[in-house]
């Protein structure tokens, strides 16, 4: 959700924090209070400020007004020491670009450490863990990759981005069908991220397998 939080359509920001604003029974979660304050300072829709006004209600318990910019403002000038209410997904936002690119690997070791940092803050992070298991993964680590979808499965079975990078590693381990089946169920989850895997490099072969289910065109 914190990529989302950046997206330039405000629908896609509004959605991001209304999923925010329901993980208040995860104590962790208080640590994306430090997220919302840092979107908040630079949000100028309205819908999306009365959206992230709420998830900190829910989420700290403090009583905010909808649209009371200044007054959440004045109230994290006081708290934002507040060892709670710091993000610990600093180094998943330090990795978070690579995801983008599709065949360089010269920053591996250097995006493995940053999400090292946010997973020994926050070990359930089941996005930047399955993020790891990608890179180590590229860097042909398989034994260490599958641990780290092992332990991400045991946090949030079916996770899309799980499916979708466990597959390369079956593949690359020669269990196609396993690997298709997986991949088969990342398109079910998130029809668009097929587009995504036509992009990378590495599943140019695993893409060729006619066992491939491919999401239908509207």
């Amino acid at each position: 959700m914190i990529v989302y939080l950046r997206d330039e359509d405000p629908k896609q920001r509004e959605g991001a924090v209304n999923t925010i604003s329901r993980i208040e029974g995860y104590e962790k979660s208080k640590g994306i209070v430090e997220e919302l304050i840092s979107q908040l300072e630079r949000e100028r829709n309205l819908r999306v400020i009365a959206r992230i006004s709420r998830a900190l209600t829910v989420i700290t318990k403090e009583e905010f007004k909808p649209l009371d910019k200044t007054g959440i403002l004045n109230w994290w000038t006081i708290h934002k020491s507040d060892q709670q209410y710091k993000s610990p997904y600093l180094g998943f936002k330090k990795a978070w670009p690579f995801l983008m690119k599709t065949d360089d690997t010269k920053d591996i070791p250097s995006m493995i450490s940053a999400l090292d940092e946010t997973l020994a803050v926050d070990p359930d992070a089941v996005y930047t863990r399955v993020l790891k298991g990608r890179c180590l993964t590229l860097s042909d680590k398989l034994d260490d990759a599958e641990k780290e979808f092992a332990e991400a499965e045991k946090r949030q079975t079916n996770f899309r981005w799980l499916l979708l990078w466990r597959s390369s590693v079956l593949f690359k381990r020669g269990k196609s069908d396993d690997a298709v089946a997986s991949i088969n169920a990342c398109f079910v989850r998130s029809p668009g991220l097929a587009t995504f895997a036509k992009t990378l490099p590495d599943y140019t072969e695993l893409l060729r397998n006619p066992k491939i289910v491919w999401p239908k065109k509207d």
